[in-house]
């Protein structure tokens, strides 16, 4: 279910070394709760707030703080 969208991120992350996929993997699993979320369930609080619109990370559209 999750693989190829997996593998597609892996490769546009250029995750091509068995470290950078098993660092990219860790993080995917500790950020969805090992694959359980597949949206934020805490927000928007003030501090989830503060990433809104911060194009120095990248947030450029609504939503994506």
């Amino acid at each position: 279910m999750f693989a190829p969208h997996l593998t597609a991120a892996m490769a546009l992350g250029q995750c091509t070394t068995r470290q950078r996929a098993a660092h990219f993997l860790a993080q995917v699993g500790h950020e969805s709760g090992r694959l359980i979320y597949t949206k934020e369930i805490w927000g928007p609080t003030r501090q989830q707030s503060r990433y809104e619109g911060r194009k120095d990370l990248g947030n450029t559209q609504p939503g994506d703080g």
